[in-house]
């Protein structure tokens, strides 16, 4: 995985407090980062917002760095095309909300354009990141027994 990433010269950045930093600086230099904003965040990095109609902790990661440095958010999906041979990459304009400086309508406008981005090939969707693993209400889907 380090060597697919380093393959086109990515800067990779560790996920902590230095990260955060360098990300932000290259950011405010009008840099390029990508962050993958549907994996579940320790509860100091993220708030409950609705994500497929679940209440479900979710990173505040993306929206804090938009809020402060106003930069450009887009989605970008990879889906395999059905002869299985190659993807076909999307480039998604995100909503303005995303730049809020309330961070609950930031990180609504995130999850609601993950929602979007899932469903254009919900089956090719990673699941296994167990995003559904920290609801509110006491719901853990994937305790769930069959009916």
């Amino acid at each position: 995985m380090l060597e697919a990433r380093q393959k086109f010269n990515a800067t990779l950045v560790p996920t902590d407090e230095t990260g955060i930093r360098a990300i932000f600086k290259h950011l405010k230099q009008g840099g390029l980062t990508v962050i993958l904003p549907d994996h579940l965040p320790k509860a100091s990095g993220g708030i409950p917002s609705n994500f497929f109609g679940q209440k479900t902790l979710s990173t505040t990661l993306v929206s804090k760095l938009a809020s402060k440095t106003q930069c450009n958010i887009i989605g970008l999906s990879c889906i395999r095309n059905k002869d299985l041979s190659s993807y076909d990459v999307h480039c998604t304009r995100l909503s303005d909300d995303i730049l809020s400086k309330d961070l609950q309508v930031s990180v609504d406008a995130l999850n609601t354009a993950m929602q979007n981005i899932i469903n254009q090939a919900p089956e090719q969707y990673i699941w296994s990141y167990k995003r559904f693993r920290n609801c509110y209400g006491d719901i853990n889907v994937y305790n769930q027994t069959k009916l």
